[in-house]
Parts: C-alpha cells; structure tokens; sequence
C-alpha cells in the first residue's frame, strides 16, 4: 500500500509563531514594503516634463490668437470688427500668428491650449485671454483683447530664446495693427501706441536731421559694428531724413503729417542714446547724406518712399530683437511696433495679410 505524502498545510501552531516573530521583522523591510504599498503603479510612470519659459509663452500667444479668433467668428457681435472686411483681416492674420506658433486649429476640449496638461502652472499671474474672461461682445472689447494680447506677447519676448522673441515681436506688432484697424473701422478712438522706451543713463534730448542735401535713405540692416540697437538709431535718423524729403513733395495736411512723422522718428533715435552709450557706442548722429530708393515724382510717389523707409526700418528693429537678451529687446521691439502703426496710415489701400501679419518682415 503506498504512503500517503506528509500533510505540508501549516499547523496551528506554525501560524501563531508567525504572528509571534513578525514584530521582530529588520525595520528596514517594513520600510520598503511600506514604500510599494503606497505606490499602487509601482514601478511607476516618469513625471511629464516642466515646460520652459518658450513653451509656456508659446502656449500663451496661442490661446490668445484662439480668442482673438473666435471673437470675431463665434463670441462677439457682428459689429465686433467693424466691418466685413476687418473682421476678416483680424481671422486670417490670427490663423497665420497660429501656423506661424507650430499649432492646431481646435482647441483642446478643456479651454486649455493643445498640449497643455491639466494641472501644469503656466507661470505667472493670470494674463489677459485666460479663460473666464468676459466674453467680447463689441469692437471696443475686441481693440481691448487685441492691445492686451499685443502686451502680453511683449512682454514675453524679453524671456524667451532668440528665435522665439522674434516672432513674438512681430506678433505684438501686428496685433497693435489690428487694433488699430479695428478701431478705425469701428470709428472708435485708435489706441495709444507704447511710447519710446530707453535703457541705461536717461539720455539726451533726439536729434534732429540736418535740412541740408537732398540725399534719402535706405537703411542697412547690418548697420556699423557695436551694438545691435546701433543700426535700429541709425535706421530711425535715415527714415527721419527720407520722410521729411518726402514731405517737400505733399501739401497741407498729409505734408504737415510727414513733418510729425520726422520728428517722431528723430525722436526714437534719440530714446536709443542711453542704450547705445551704455553698451560703448557713440550718440546716434544723422549720416552726411542718404541715398533715395527711387525717384521722387510726385505726391504718390513721395508717399510711397514713406511707405519704404518704414518697413525698412521695421525689417531693422526687428532684426535687433534677437541680438539682444531680457529687457534690452524692448526698445526696439517698441519700435517695431510704432513704425508699423505708421507705415499702416500711409500704405495705399491700408493693411493686409502680407503687411499685417508678420511686421518688419515682409520685403520692402
């Protein structure tokens, strides 16, 4: 008969000294059974990463072109934009910040930019455009939203890489355009543009260019050697000189225009002195004579050449941006800005996509 195999159940007696020995289990186990049980997917999943400051400024001039958008098309009153074709200009300048940002045309289902995990800070106070704001019901919101959304990316340009602050300077450029253009067809009052911003020792009063010659300019973007904002002060002296050349050739109200258009340009090379100074470089000085980029004709042709010396000193300023780190790129982000609202009123015709969009880099 075979045997029957040993019963190998525990006993009675084997389980109460268990429970007996299991206080004097090496506290070290414990710890370490402790530290699973408190992990239910352990091993674990690694923590998503922290975005930077480009990724976190990316995502905000996204949201904001979102809400600009959908202002005019889905949020706000026909009048909203003043006009047909205003509105249009401010959608399709907004999905061209969007492409130009790297991102979606739908928004993510929780109001919260693509890519955005829930829960992730994005830095900061609450800007304008983040959600919960009211909703724009008017043209007087949307030129609201759009100065906010101006600053906004303005203010991120200064803690950014390179790459990324140029475009969000000419995102804050363009947006103050569309502002502008929203106001104007709306006949509401146009919005105050940033005032020239200087750094380093409060400088001397612009100077003025000399009335002498007959030469104009044609700034050069690369500009004499030292610091970036050298070629950006001596761009702004050669536009001063070609507008007030242009001037010679309007009358009344559009030559007394030009003439406060000189000196305001004059004016920003002087808001650039200190910089300059600062980093080494001498006073910005009017060149002895310029060259004209075309022959002057008349008044349409005085008001192209106007037209010229802007958007080549936009291209200008906003080549500098990138040169510069921190607060050193608003000065001439500040001139992107303004050259572009002026080049708005003497383009013919007024802003499109191709000038709107995107200043200071459209060819001139």
């Amino acid at each position: 008969m075979p045997r029957r195999p040993p019963d190998r159940s525990p006993t009675r007696r084997s389980v109460l000294a268990l429970l007996v020995l299991a206080p004097t289990l090496p506290a070290a186990g414990c710890t370490a059974l402790q530290d699973v049980r408190v992990d239910p997917d352990w091993p674990g999943t690694p923590a998503p990463p922290t975005p930077d400051a480009d990724e976190l400024a990316r995502r905000r001039a996204v949201a904001s072109a979102r809400r600009v958008r959908a202002a005019v098309q889905d949020g706000a009153a026909p009048s909203a934009a003043g006009t047909a074709s205003s509105r249009d200009l401010v959608v399709a300048v907004a999905d061209r910040h969007l492409a130009e940002l790297g991102a979606t045309d739908e928004p993510s289902p929780t109001g919260v930019p693509t890519g955005v995990p829930t829960g992730v800070p994005t830095g900061g106070p609450r800007r304008s455009g983040a959600p919960g704001e009211p909703a724009v019901a008017d043209a007087a919101g949307l030129v609201d939203l759009l100065v906010a959304a101006a600053t906004e990316a303005g203010e991120d340009l200064t803690t950014t890489s390179a790459g990324l602050a140029r475009l969000l300077a000419a995102v804050a450029a363009s947006r103050s355009v569309l502002a502008a253009v929203v106001a104007d067809a709306a006949g509401l009052p146009a919005p105050a543009a940033p005032a020239p911003v200087s750094s380093g020792a409060p400088g001397t009063a612009a100077p003025t260019p000399s009335p002498t010659g007959t030469r104009t300019p044609s700034p050069d973007p690369s500009g004499p050697p030292g610091s970036p904002l050298v070629p950006v002060a001596a761009g702004a002296l050669a536009a001063a000189r070609g507008v007030e050349v242009a001037a010679a050739s309007l009358e009344d109200d559009a030559r007394a225009r030009a003439l406060a258009l000189r000196d305001a340009l004059a004016a920003e090379a002087g808001a650039l002195a200190p910089a300059l100074r600062a980093s080494g470089a001498t006073d910005p000085v009017p060149a002895p004579g310029y060259v004209l980029p075309a022959p002057l004709g008349g008044p349409q042709d005085a008001v192209a050449l106007v037209v010229t010396v802007l958007d080549r000193l936009a291209a200008t300023a906003l080549a500098a941006v990138p040169a510069l780190d921190g607060e050193e790129r608003t000065p001439p982000a500040g001139v992107l800005v303004r050259t572009a609202l002026a080049a708005r009123t003497w383009r013919p015709g007024g802003a499109d996509v191709g000038t709107a969009a995107l200043p200071g880099t459209a060819p001139a």
